[in-house]
């Protein structure tokens, strides 16, 4: 495999390592959602226990920090797919203004057995 494949691959692992960024934080939303719920649960009872209050509360902080760190990961990432494609354009032997490779390697698809999934 050639250079530019290997980058073309680069962009693709990115792409998939993104996908994975974006399940977990769609999994730390749902989780968000539920500690705030029971949070407000505990508010709304008579008698209220200080300490599971703290340790929701912390878990609330803590589900916040996590979902901005992977909206700046997913950023950072974002940006390095974009800095090889220019690298892949710039550098590129192929003079081809659409190679037909690098489509197929950029575009995200893995087959398993000759069928396409995603």
């Amino acid at each position: 495999m050639c250079w530019k494949q290997e980058w073309a691959s680069a962009i693709n692992n990115i792409n998939w390592t993104i996908i994975h960024i974006e399940r977990a934080e769609a999994k730390l939303q749902k989780r968000l959602a539920r500690n705030e719920q029971h949070l407000e649960y505990q508010m709304q009872l008579e008698y209220k226990d200080k300490q599971a209050l703290g340790e929701i509360q912390s878990l609330i902080q803590k589900n916040r920090k996590a979902l901005s760190d992977c909206n700046n990961l997913v950023t950072l990432l974002r940006g390095h797919q974009e800095m090889l494609k220019s690298m892949i354009e710039e550098y590129g032997i192929n003079r081809a203004k659409e190679s037909q490779r690098l489509k197929v390697l950029m575009s995200g698809t893995r087959k398993a057995k000759g069928k396409s999934w995603s």
